[in-house]
Protein backbone atom coordinates (compact mmCIF):
# COMPACT_ATOMS: atom_id res chain seq x y z
CA UNK A 1 0.00 0.00 0.00
CA UNK A 2 1.39 3.45 -0.71
CA UNK A 3 1.34 6.30 1.08
CA UNK A 4 -1.45 8.07 -0.60
CA UNK A 5 -3.62 5.10 -0.16
CA UNK A 6 -2.96 4.94 3.22
CA UNK A 7 -3.50 8.67 3.59
CA UNK A 8 -6.29 8.48 1.73
CA UNK A 9 -7.84 5.72 4.10
CA UNK A 10 -7.35 7.55 6.82
CA UNK A 11 -9.12 10.54 5.37
CA UNK A 12 -12.03 8.31 4.90
CA UNK A 13 -11.75 7.26 8.29
CA UNK A 14 -11.79 10.42 9.73
CA UNK A 15 -14.72 11.62 7.79
CA UNK A 16 -16.91 8.76 8.80
CA UNK A 17 -15.96 9.82 12.13
CA UNK A 18 -16.97 13.21 11.30
CA UNK A 19 -20.37 12.34 10.33
CA UNK A 20 -20.87 9.94 13.13
CA UNK A 21 -20.75 12.94 15.46
CA UNK A 22 -22.79 14.97 13.53
CA UNK A 23 -25.59 12.66 12.96
CA UNK A 24 -25.13 11.55 17.03
CA UNK A 25 -24.23 8.04 16.46
CA UNK A 26 -21.67 6.20 18.48
CA UNK A 27 -20.41 2.51 17.99
CA UNK A 28 -20.87 0.24 20.39
CA UNK A 29 -18.73 -3.02 19.83
CA UNK A 30 -18.43 -6.31 21.98
CA UNK A 31 -15.90 -8.91 22.23
CA UNK A 32 -16.88 -12.67 22.44
CA UNK A 33 -14.93 -15.69 22.37
CA UNK A 34 -14.78 -17.24 18.87
CA UNK A 35 -16.24 -20.74 20.59
CA UNK A 36 -19.49 -18.85 22.14
CA UNK A 37 -20.09 -16.84 19.12
CA UNK A 38 -22.26 -19.99 17.85
CA UNK A 39 -24.27 -19.83 20.95
CA UNK A 40 -24.26 -15.92 21.21
CA UNK A 41 -26.13 -16.34 17.26
CA UNK A 42 -28.36 -19.19 18.86
CA UNK A 43 -29.46 -17.57 21.62
CA UNK A 44 -30.39 -14.46 19.17
CA UNK A 45 -32.29 -16.70 16.88
CA UNK A 46 -34.16 -17.93 19.98
CA UNK A 47 -35.36 -14.54 20.96
CA UNK A 48 -36.19 -13.88 17.47
CA UNK A 49 -33.46 -11.18 16.72
CA UNK A 50 -31.21 -11.33 13.22
CA UNK A 51 -29.00 -9.32 14.47
CA UNK A 52 -27.42 -8.06 17.39
CA UNK A 53 -28.87 -3.92 16.04
CA UNK A 54 -32.23 -5.30 15.88
CA UNK A 55 -31.99 -6.40 19.58
CA UNK A 56 -30.32 -3.42 20.93
CA UNK A 57 -33.40 -1.48 18.74
CA UNK A 58 -35.83 -3.58 20.39
CA UNK A 59 -33.86 -2.92 24.12
CA UNK A 60 -34.02 0.58 23.60
CA UNK A 61 -37.62 0.63 22.62
CA UNK A 62 -38.67 -0.76 25.46
CA UNK A 63 -40.16 -4.27 24.49
CA UNK A 64 -37.22 -5.88 26.48
CA UNK A 65 -37.60 -5.97 29.97
CA UNK A 66 -35.82 -8.20 32.85
CA UNK A 67 -38.36 -10.55 34.16
CA UNK A 68 -38.09 -10.19 38.08
CA UNK A 69 -39.65 -12.19 40.70
CA UNK A 70 -43.01 -10.38 41.46
CA UNK A 71 -43.28 -9.94 37.60
CA UNK A 72 -43.10 -13.88 37.04
CA UNK A 73 -45.45 -14.66 40.14
CA UNK A 74 -47.73 -12.48 38.76
CA UNK A 75 -47.78 -14.15 35.34
CA UNK A 76 -47.81 -17.15 37.58
CA UNK A 77 -51.48 -15.87 38.96
CA UNK A 78 -54.22 -17.27 37.25
CA UNK A 79 -57.56 -15.84 35.97
CA UNK A 80 -60.78 -17.14 36.89
CA UNK A 81 -63.71 -17.11 33.53
CA UNK A 82 -67.14 -16.74 34.65
CA UNK A 83 -67.44 -20.22 34.16
CA UNK A 84 -65.38 -21.14 37.52
CA UNK A 85 -62.53 -22.51 35.33
CA UNK A 86 -59.23 -21.71 35.66
CA UNK A 87 -56.76 -20.93 33.10
CA UNK A 88 -53.49 -19.53 32.76
CA UNK A 89 -52.83 -15.98 31.35
CA UNK A 90 -51.79 -16.09 27.63
CA UNK A 91 -48.64 -14.86 27.81
CA UNK A 92 -47.68 -17.71 30.35
CA UNK A 93 -45.24 -20.13 28.74
CA UNK A 94 -45.68 -22.73 31.32
CA UNK A 95 -47.02 -25.27 28.63
CA UNK A 96 -42.94 -26.30 27.80
CA UNK A 97 -43.14 -29.58 29.45
CA UNK A 98 -45.77 -30.86 27.67
CA UNK A 99 -43.62 -30.63 24.50
CA UNK A 100 -40.87 -32.56 25.80
CA UNK A 101 -39.65 -35.50 24.07
CA UNK A 102 -40.05 -38.43 26.73
CA UNK A 103 -37.58 -40.63 24.46
CA UNK A 104 -34.83 -37.66 24.18
CA UNK A 105 -35.12 -36.65 27.85
CA UNK A 106 -34.39 -40.18 28.36
CA UNK A 107 -31.63 -40.47 26.39
CA UNK A 108 -29.99 -37.34 28.29
CA UNK A 109 -30.49 -39.10 31.63
CA UNK A 110 -29.26 -41.71 30.91
CA UNK A 111 -25.96 -40.03 29.39
CA UNK A 112 -25.79 -38.51 33.55
CA UNK A 113 -27.30 -41.02 35.65
CA UNK A 114 -27.95 -45.01 36.70
CA UNK A 115 -30.38 -46.14 33.98
CA UNK A 116 -32.37 -47.37 36.75
CA UNK A 117 -32.47 -43.49 38.26
CA UNK A 118 -33.00 -42.09 34.92
CA UNK A 119 -36.28 -44.24 34.26
CA UNK A 120 -37.45 -42.97 37.61
CA UNK A 121 -36.82 -39.40 37.42
CA UNK A 122 -38.66 -39.68 34.10
CA UNK A 123 -41.38 -41.55 35.37
CA UNK A 124 -41.93 -39.27 38.20
CA UNK A 125 -42.01 -35.96 35.82
CA UNK A 126 -44.53 -37.45 33.22
CA UNK A 127 -46.67 -38.57 36.74
CA UNK A 128 -46.67 -34.62 37.99
CA UNK A 129 -45.43 -32.43 35.75
CA UNK A 130 -49.21 -31.22 35.25
CA UNK A 131 -50.07 -31.34 39.57
CA UNK A 132 -46.27 -29.57 39.66
CA UNK A 133 -46.62 -26.66 36.93
CA UNK A 134 -50.46 -25.99 37.66
CA UNK A 135 -52.77 -24.53 40.06
CA UNK A 136 -51.43 -24.66 43.69
CA UNK A 137 -48.86 -27.65 43.93
CA UNK A 138 -48.54 -27.55 47.45
CA UNK A 139 -51.84 -29.33 48.42
CA UNK A 140 -51.48 -32.85 46.03
CA UNK A 141 -47.88 -32.60 46.55
CA UNK A 142 -48.17 -32.76 50.21
CA UNK A 143 -50.01 -35.79 50.15
CA UNK A 144 -47.02 -37.93 49.63
CA UNK A 145 -44.84 -39.36 51.46
CA UNK A 146 -42.06 -37.41 52.15
CA UNK A 147 -39.66 -40.32 50.57
CA UNK A 148 -41.50 -40.00 47.37
CA UNK A 149 -42.54 -35.94 47.50
CA UNK A 150 -38.79 -36.10 47.41
CA UNK A 151 -38.28 -38.02 44.16
CA UNK A 152 -40.73 -35.63 42.66
CA UNK A 153 -39.06 -32.60 43.49
CA UNK A 154 -35.69 -34.14 41.95
CA UNK A 155 -37.41 -34.74 38.93
CA UNK A 156 -38.51 -31.66 38.70
CA UNK A 157 -35.44 -29.94 39.46
CA UNK A 158 -33.48 -32.48 36.82
CA UNK A 159 -36.16 -30.69 34.13
CA UNK A 160 -34.12 -27.59 34.22
CA UNK A 161 -30.77 -29.24 34.14
CA UNK A 162 -32.45 -31.07 31.22
CA UNK A 163 -33.18 -27.47 29.92
CA UNK A 164 -30.08 -26.04 30.56
CA UNK A 165 -27.85 -28.84 28.91
CA UNK A 166 -30.51 -28.77 25.81
CA UNK A 167 -30.85 -25.29 25.51
CA UNK A 168 -28.18 -23.57 27.68
CA UNK A 169 -31.15 -21.67 29.71
CA UNK A 170 -31.37 -21.40 33.58
CA UNK A 171 -35.22 -19.80 33.31
CA UNK A 172 -36.29 -23.74 34.09
CA UNK A 173 -33.84 -24.06 37.07
CA UNK A 174 -34.81 -20.80 38.37
CA UNK A 175 -39.09 -21.49 37.89
CA UNK A 176 -38.52 -25.14 39.38
CA UNK A 177 -36.57 -23.18 42.53
CA UNK A 178 -39.24 -20.42 42.91
CA UNK A 179 -42.13 -22.70 43.08
CA UNK A 180 -40.65 -24.57 44.93
CA UNK A 181 -39.66 -22.15 47.68
CA UNK A 182 -42.89 -20.06 47.03
CA UNK A 183 -45.45 -23.22 48.50
CA UNK A 184 -42.66 -24.46 51.00
CA UNK A 185 -42.26 -27.97 49.22
CA UNK A 186 -39.04 -28.69 50.44
CA UNK A 187 -39.45 -27.90 54.13
CA UNK A 188 -41.70 -30.81 55.09
CA UNK A 189 -38.82 -33.15 53.61
CA UNK A 190 -35.88 -31.50 56.41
Amino acid sequence: MSLKQIAKKQQLIENNKKDYKRYGWKNVAIKIIENDLILFNRQLDKLGFETLGDMVKELLAGKITRLTEDKQIEIMKFNSQGSGQYTLQPETNYDFYKKIDINDLLKEYEKRYHPKTAKCLVSYFRRYADTFFGINPDVPLFRPQPHKRSWILQAMKRIGDYYFWKYNSRDIQDLVKRIIERYHLIKILI
